[in-house]
């Protein structure tokens, strides 16, 4: 059972912008976005005296990469494969002892009673449902851990978003990272995943001992495989 554990709207820039436009989100202190190079496509005009200049950019990002890029992200990750470790070891230990069994029975021919063999079988069925539905908990508990988890980043990371987005022109950032994106093709000038990481590391530095030494994986802990008994 596969689920997108933070699901964003494509439009993932408008109530952050609003918010912020209106006082109700505060972004983070003086952030020192890097502004991106400016191509014909993607440059908003000069202003002229006595105009008023509208936003016409578009932007791309992809939240989910964003989301695990960042120092907070990769430690929610790390802390969540801790959390889980001992239930996905415990899971993957059981499903050993099934197949061990699964084998002695297929082994057993005429060396086991056709009683005996009806009795092991039963049991394997049974145990072979108690452990699908222990999995599937367990993957259940791991995305609901990993969506709080995502879930407290991403607040942080809208006004982040948000004052680069008004400091730099755009109209729109689109999420590309969402399976429901209307985005069919875009240049690469024009994703801004990593200048947001950036900014919302530098605006939500780790504190000391607290960042994490390794990249860990963008997923929840895998659950054991469970196979049809």
């Amino acid at each position: 059972m596969k689920k997108n554990f933070v699901v964003f709207p494509a439009l993932v820039l408008a109530a952050a912008a609003a918010a912020l436009a209106q006082g109700q989100t505060s972004p983070p202190a003086n952030p020192a976005p890097t502004r991106p190079a400016a191509t014909a496509s993607t440059a908003s005009p000069a202003p002229t005296a006595g105009s008023t200049v509208f936003p016409t950019r578009i932007g791309l990002i992809n939240v989910r990469d964003a989301l695990m890029k960042t120092t907070d992200g990769q430690k929610a990750a790390l802390d969540l494969e801790d959390k889980f470790a001992s239930r996905k070891t415990a899971l993957q230990k059981r499903q050993i002892d099934l197949q061990a069994k699964q084998d002695q029975l297929n082994r057993a021919g005429s060396t086991m009673s056709d009683a005996a063999k009806a009795q092991m079988a039963k049991e394997l069925e049974n145990d072979g449902k108690v452990f699908k539905r222990d999995a599937e908990d367990f993957q259940t508990d791991a995305e609901e851990a990993q969506g709080k988890l995502m879930q407290e980043v991403w607040v942080k990371m809208q006004p982040v978003m948000a004052q680069f987005a008004l400091q730099n022109g755009f109209a729109a950032i689109l999420d590309v990272g969402n399976d429901q994106s209307p985005v069919l093709w875009a240049s690469n000038t024009v994703n801004i995943t990593d200048q947001i990481v950036a900014l919302y590391n530098q605006a939500h530095p780790p504190a000391p001992g607290t960042a994490p030494k390794t990249t860990p994986p963008a997923r929840t802990p895998a659950p054991p495989v469970v196979k049809k008994q």
